[in-house]
């Protein structure tokens, strides 16, 4: 038995859906665990701007921040997404905050919007709350990704 290795472009079957839309729309990554190693480098393979919601919005909402509603993610991305593709990192901090069936039906709606250009949320922890078979909704495998760097994986143990 052969091995598998995974591909430079792992991204290819997200990069195809996004495609397929026309560039246009709402995509969520699923991701095995936190990578934000590869949501990076998935933003420079689609020359994707990545914008840091727990970062921007959260971290200086400061103890208020679980208080924010779901709607501050689309004014987000509203404000981010002008100048073409957008990649929507730590959204999961916000939806955390929120009931399963709240973050179900917001994911949804985010889903089902018609975006001006492509936003891809990735996700680790609520994807179970996407239907597995939305069009806009790409899983990838632990075995067809990159290995994580030794540095990445000391950097997220800290």
């Amino acid at each position: 038995m052969c091995d598998r290795r995974p591909s430079d472009n792992w991204y290819s079957p997200l990069a195809r859906t996004i495609a397929e839309s026309a560039g246009r729309g709402a995509f969520i990554a699923g991701f095995p665990e936190y990578r934000p190693d590869l949501v990076s480098q998935l933003a420079h393979a689609l020359s994707f701007q990545m914008c840091d919601f727990r970062e921007q919005v959260m971290l200086r909402a400061g103890p208020e921040a679980a208080r924010l509603p779901l709607q501050r993610l689309d004014d987000f991305a509203d404000e981010h997404a002008l100048g073409g593709g957008l990649i929507l990192q730590n959204a999961e901090a916000l939806l955390s905050t929120k009931p399963k069936a709240e973050r179900a039906a917001w994911l949804l709606r985010f889903l089902d919007r018609p975006w001006p250009t492509a936003i891809v949320l990735p996700m680790v922890l609520f994807s179970t709350d996407v239907n597995p078979d939305h069009s806009n909704f790409v899983r990838f495998e632990s075995r067809d990704l990159p290995e994580q760097s030794l540095l990445m994986r000391l950097h997220s143990t800290r």
